[in-house]
C-alpha cells in the first residue's frame, strides 16, 4: 500500500471568503512584516496565502496517487510553518513577497528500491508537458 499523506482540507474554507484579493495584497503584506510594522491585517493575509498552499498540497497528492506508485513507495508533504515565514522574510533581502517563496510547501517520495525510482521517473517522463491526463 502506498503511505499517503493526507492534508485536511478544511483549510480550504477560506476560498469562499479569501484575505487576499491579488498576489500584490501578499506582497504589500509581506513588505510590513520585512519593516517591522505589525498590522493584524497583514498577519491574516499571510496565513490566508499560507492555507491557500494547503489547498494545493490536497491537489498535488491527488495527482500522485493516480501515477499507478509501487506499493511501498511512501510520500509525504509539509507546510512551511509562519515562524519559518517571518524569519525568512526578514533574513533574506532579495526576497519581497511570500507569494515569491517557492518553499512554502515540499514533497518527498522515499523509495524502497532503485527499481522502484527508475519505474516512477519512467511514468513522469511520459507525462512531461501532458498535464491534461491529471
Amino acid at each position: 500500500m502506498v503511505g499517503i499523506v493526507k492534508v485536511d482540507n478544511s483549510a480550504c474554507r477560506f476560498l469562499s471568503n479569501p484575505m487576499f484579493a491579488s498576489v500584490g495584497d501578499v506582497k504589500q503584506a509581506s513588505e510590513m512584516y520585512r519593516s517591522n510594522r505589525y498590522d493584524p491585517t497583514a498577519n491574516d493575509i499571510l496565513q490566508s496565502y499560507r492555507e491557500f498552499r494547503v489547498c494545493c498540497i490536497e491537489t498535488s497528492l491527488g495527482m500522485l496517487e493516480q501515477f499507478n506508485l509501487p506499493e511501498h513507495v511512501l510520500i509525504s508533504a509539509r507546510l512551511k510553518r509562519m515562524e519559518s515565514i517571518y524569519r525568512k522574510l526578514h533574513d533574506i533581502r532579495e526576497l519581497d513577497s511570500v507569494g515569491r517563496m517557492y518553499d512554502l510547501i515540499g514533497f518527498r517520495l522515499i523509495f524502497q528500491s532503485l527499481d522502484d525510482l527508475q519505474s516512477v521517473f519512467n511514468v513522469l517522463k511520459k507525462r512531461e508537458g501532458n498535464t491534461s491526463n491529471f
